[in-house]
């Protein structure tokens, strides 16, 4: 069937993000760039600076007041946290042509933000300064999915009903029947779209965690993320870490037993608020 690159390359209805994603992109690349620059570049598209602003005064910040303009939310965020707020809108525009009969688009970008969510707060409790990041990679962890169900939507159809039928992980199954997995095919429609190569690494690892990669820490994060979705464990009134979870993504991440709890409460408020944006971006 090919490699995971081949899937990507010869996919003729690829979807790419916008020209205004890349140039803000350029912006926060440059020693240069400014937050003005930044400010300017997301307003010149009106659409984009009202998700922006959305997102900034949802409970996914919880500000004391209101933010009126991208300038005040750049001053108050920086850079980075802008771009990856911009990046996900952008990536969840890319897909909104999707139909539902390929994928129930609505449980998709629920999973995903939920995994997104709890990745941003894991990165919290293990006390990481850039933890915001972690939504954007936890939001795009199963993306590669909505390319293997444009591209091959049989044969990965038959993965999925073989997971849900002997309960064994998805993407083992995606191996042994496709030679790649949904976070390979994911991280080369990363690579694809030119974005940072910590996104691209941090997704191809996450599965089958073994911590050797340079973005191990990032990778620990989404592996646990992805098995807490996977499992439900937000809906449960008495959640239990599941027990997938890699060895190596404890002693890595340094999370331990103790923060489920402080984790799931963060997220759940947040769920609703962050979702409707989200498909809204669509």
């Amino acid at each position: 069937m090919g490699s995971a690159i081949d899937l990507i390359k010869t996919c003729e209805t690829l979807p790419s993000l916008p020209e205004a994603y890349f140039r803000i992109q350029q912006i926060v690349n440059d020693p240069e760039g400014s937050m003005l620059d930044l400010a300017k570049a997301i307003s010149i598209d009106p659409a984009l600076t009202a998700r922006v602003l959305k997102l900034v005064n949802s409970a996914f910040y919880d500000m004391p007041r209101k933010v009126e303009t991208v300038s005040r939310a750049a001053s108050m965020l920086g850079m980075f946290p802008i771009h990856d707020l911009v990046l996900a809108t952008s990536v969840t525009n890319a897909f909104s042509n999707m139909t539902q009969t390929i994928m129930d688009m609505k449980t998709f970008w629920r999973q995903s933000v939920v995994c997104g969510l709890l990745a941003r707060e894991l990165g919290k409790q293990a006390g990481l300064l850039d933890s915001e990041r972690l939504f954007v990679e936890g939001l795009l962890c199963d993306i590669g999915h909505l390319v293997m169900y444009i591209q091959i939507p049989g044969p990965a159809q038959a993965a999925l009903s073989q997971h849900q039928e002997t309960g064994r992980p998805l993407f083992e199954i995606e191996r042994e029947r496709l030679g790649f997995d949904f976070a390979e095919v994911g991280a080369g429609l990363l690579e694809e779209w030119n974005l940072p190569q910590n996104f691209q690494e941090a997704l191809r690892a996450h599965t089958d965690f073994q911590g050797t990669t340079d973005y191990a820490l990032e990778a620990g994060m989404l592996h646990v993320a992805g098995s807490l979705t996977r499992n439900h464990t937000i809906d449960e009134t008495q959640p239990q870490w599941p027990t997938d979870v890699n060895a190596n993504a404890w002693e890595i991440t340094g999370l331990t037993e103790d923060c489920l709890i402080p984790v799931l409460e963060a997220v759940r408020p947040q769920l609703d608020s962050v979702l409707g944006l989200i498909i809204q971006a669509r």
